[in-house]
């Protein structure tokens, strides 16, 4: 997370690494660290340049290199899982080596889990996510909405309660795809065309078609949406 200016609370988040999925929106284009190559420091400094007007030019840099010598940004590290495998423990050892700040690295727990057999992250705590629990996720889904809830989110919720292994159900089991339904159906929009897409074909639709789905619906309305006008899911 990076603040928008020295006192701002305003964060954002910087990835290390790339999509392999073409479709899954990339927000930050491709300017990713090769720890091999960059210091951290040096990295997190182009990249408050490249987001920021506030640190342009050389004057910009010096005071983006001093708020993160003084641990004055926390820096939120996405994509570790999607650099090279041989670049992964070498990242996790420059981190340890090089980081003045306070650093959340989000990955894929079994690529963490190799990487760090190599290289480790000292003085830092593992986070796993757990899935979410199918009744769980329905009763979310009705609290965020207006009371009562709109039919198809009811008709949503109910499905979640009623078949606990079904697609939709496992595929609303993570954190991300659950954001993404809350965030994609407003305005408006009817919850029930992601039943009728889970319905549409003979046989159950997999899972990761369902995520797809949710992701595809993201980025049409990143696309859609006048720059600086929307928070990205």
């Amino acid at each position: 997370m990076i603040p928008a200016t020295p006192v701002a609370g305003h964060v954002r988040c910087v990835r290390c690494g790339g999509r392999n999925d073409r479709r899954r929106p990339d927000r930050l284009g491709k300017e990713y660290w090769d720890p091999n190559t960059q210091r951290v420091e040096d990295w997190l400094v182009s990249r408050l340049q490249q987001i920021y007007p506030l640190f342009a030019g050389k004057g910009g840099a010096a005071d983006g290199a001093q708020l993160i010598r003084a641990g004055r940004v926390a820096v939120i590290l996405d994509g570790l899982d999607e650099i090279a495998d041989e670049l992964r423990p070498v990242a996790l050892r420059a981190l340890s080596q090089q980081a003045a700040f306070r650093v959340v690295v989000l990955a894929r727990s079994a690529e963490t889990a190799a990487a760090a057999r190599h290289g480790l992250l000292e003085g830092a705590v593992a986070l796993e996510l757990q899935d979410i629990d199918p009744v769980a996720a329905a009763d979310y889904l009705a609290r965020v909405q207006l009371d009562p809830a709109p039919l198809g989110w009811r008709e949503l919720a109910g499905r979640l309660r009623r078949a606990p292994d079904s697609p939709i159900a496992k595929a609303l089991s993570s954190p991300l795809a659950l954001t993404l339904v809350r965030d994609t159906y407003q305005s408006g929009d009817d919850v029930r065309e992601l039943l009728n897409f889970c319905d549409a074909a003979r046989h159950s639709v997999p899972r990761e078609d369902i995520e797809d789905h949710l992701l595809d619906r993201a980025a049409r309305r990143l696309r859609a949406a006048p720059r600086g006008t929307i928070t990205p899911v």
